[in-house]
Order: C-alpha cells, then structure tokens, then sequence
C-alpha cells in the first residue's frame, strides 16, 4: 500500500460499510447520543471529558444527532478522555474519524481535531506530536489547514475547504510507516510523509475535538462522533 501502509485508505464516506474491510481491527468511539445532550463510549478506558463553561444540550438536525457545546470568554469547549491512556501510534495503522459541526460565530476562533500527544488548544503551533486539522483566525487560516507535528515543528497544509457557521464536516486521518493523509467529508485534501513532521512511529497520541475562543463572546461547537480503528 501506499506509504507502506498495510490495510487500504478510506473511500467515501464513514457509514455502515465503514468496518467491512476491516476485520479484527481494534474498534473506539465517541458518539452524541440522539434526543440527549450527552454522549456515549466504546472501547475507551474512561468515559470523555465533554464541556465547556455552560452546560452542553442535545442538537440534533438533519445532519445527524449532535452535542452542543457552549462557552463563553476565552475558556475552550472540548471532548476528549484526556492524554495519559488509550493512545494510538502511528505504526499501528491508526485511522481516526471525526464528525463535528461548526458553532458559531467562526471568527476568532481556534478549531483542532484528531490525534495528539497532548492538549492543543493553547496554541496554533503547540509543542506536541499532532496529526490534525485546524482552523485558526490568530495564525491566518481562511480554510482548514492538516497539520503534522513531532513536538513543535508542525507543517501545515491549505486542504483547500473553507469554513463557515452551522456546517457539518466528517474528518479522516490515517497513519502509516510512511504517511499520514488527511480527508474531509470523503475526499482526500492533504498528505505528510515522515519529512513534514509526522510524529514519531511510537509516540502514543489521543484523539481531542475542540475550540478555543481568541476574544471574549460566547461561542458554540456541535460534537457527533469520534472513531478511532488500529491493528
């Protein structure tokens, strides 16, 4: 496989056929649970951390079954089960999906989504091995920016697909020996081979979906799911 990759790379969406080409891969999940504001998981050590400064609400639409999740000033609004256990690596094939929906407003706002050794949300360039997506006024971005990291050098990526309030987008990652390749809603935008900064083959990461305001207001993000599948 490409990058030496041992399974396929996703194609098309996440859905019911998501896991038929991929037997006996170890499977977790996050989800929004429907008609509730909470969530639910699978296959995690921990239950997740969800929150922000207000108590989050059931928002379910036509897109799906959504988690809103408010805060207000400069506190972030996340979900995660922390950084210190159920860590992928990059040679166990990780492949991560993510499905969240833009809140509002989406100015001044910092966005990151998928797999890091630590908590990203201080920064635009933090000091952490990352595989992720970004969205950050402070640092310039008009789209959604990949990003890979190995402890604070980060190449970056313009995938090419801008952002706008109360859109849905579905997220995928997925890690080899010799990339990691980024897609949006299905279609690949980005690719980083081990000269853009991967992270290191055995460094642990953990999957983190959330906001950082960068000027007082109240703001909102929609969390939907997280799956994570590795060897």
């Amino acid at each position: 496989m490409p990058g030496g990759r041992s399974t396929p790379w996703p194609i098309g969406p996440t859905g019911s056929t998501l896991y038929v080409g991929s037997p006996g891969q170890r499977y977790m999940a996050v989800m929004a649970n429907a008609q509730s504001g909470s969530v639910q998981a699978v296959g995690f050590a921990s239950a997740a951390n969800v929150g922000g400064t207000d108590p989050v609400q059931n928002a379910d639409d036509s897109d799906g079954p959504w988690v809103r999740i408010p805060t207000s000033g400069l506190a972030g609004a996340a979900v995660n089960t922390g950084f210190t256990f159920n860590g992928v690596r990059r040679d166990w094939d990780p492949e991560f999906y993510g499905r969240i929906k833009t809140g509002t407003p989406v100015n001044d706002v910092r966005y990151w989504v998928g797999l890091f050794s630590g908590t990203p949300v201080l920064s635009p360039t933090p000091a952490v091995s990352l595989a992720a997506f970004r969205f950050d006024t402070s640092a310039g971005d008009q789209r959604w920016k990949f990003c890979a990291g190995a402890g604070g050098a980060l190449t970056c990526t313009d995938t090419g697909i801008g952002i706008a309030e109360s859109l849905a987008y579905t997220f995928a990652i997925t890690c080899g020996a010799g990339d990691c390749v980024g897609s949006i809603n299905g279609n690949v935008v980005a690719r980083h081979a081990p000269s853009d900064n991967l992270p290191s083959a055995d460094t642990n990461l953990f999957y983190h979906t959330g906001i950082r305001p960068l000027a007082n207001g109240n703001y909102t993000f929609l969390f939907g799911r997280v799956t994570i599948l590795h060897r």
